[in-house]
């Protein structure tokens, strides 16, 4: 009952397994660690030291009456006198989100620097063309603008390629509707809304 209160039960849908794969191995893990983290050891040791409160869900009912959910962001749990755990882990976690973001746009300054230097021959090059046909050129704008050997960026894509990239689009989709349908026994109108 406690792992349930938590919201810790096993579901296996074809949304499930499509987000999944989507977002890739390494997201996914990343994912399973940050909840295990927040919902299993922080949440129930704010729980625990009467630092944030759940709600429950009936409490006049004998059988049920120990049910509760630690997940409310209603109005009673989220003032600071009374918080739900998500209330404790909501910002830290849109905190993190962000500065990983920024972190990942930082490691990506190449790109930037690429961009930035595209934009400005483009822009010179416009100019030069301008100016030309004015009556005014200018020599210098017209040699910053041409595109140089060394600007070129490398593509990093193997040459090589696999037996499924040589699949069509539909085939790839036929082929996943049937595993859809033989995997987890569901036809269209049940996977088409995931």
């Amino acid at each position: 009952m406690a792992a349930e209160n938590w919201g810790w039960y096993f579901e296996l849908t074809p949304a499930f397994v499509g987000s999944g794969m989507l977002v890739g191995l390494n997201v996914a893990i990343s994912f399973f660690g940050g909840t295990v983290l927040a919902w299993g050891i922080i949440g129930p040791a704010l729980v625990h030291d009467g630092a944030a409160f759940g709600k429950l869900l009936a409490p006049d009912d004998p059988k049920w009456g120990t049910v509760a959910s630690f997940v409310s962001l209603g109005p009673k749990f989220v003032t600071k006198d009374h918080p739900s755990p998500r209330y404790w882990l909501l910002w830290p976690g849109v905190l993190a989100m962000i500065t990983v973001s920024m972190v990942e746009l930082a490691c990506q300054w190449r790109v930037f620097w690429f961009a930035s230097k595209a934009i400005g021959r483009g822009a010179m090059k416009v100019s030069s063309d301008l100016m030309a046909r004015a009556g005014r050129p200018n020599n210098y704008l017209a040699q910053k603008g041409m595109q140089r050997e060394e600007d070129l960026v490398k593509d990093s894509a193997s040459k090589s390629t696999s037996p499924h990239t040589n699949l069509g689009s539909m085939q790839r989709l036929i082929l996943l509707l049937q595993r859809i349908k033989l995997s987890f026994g569901c036809g269209c109108p049940e996977w088409l809304p995931s």
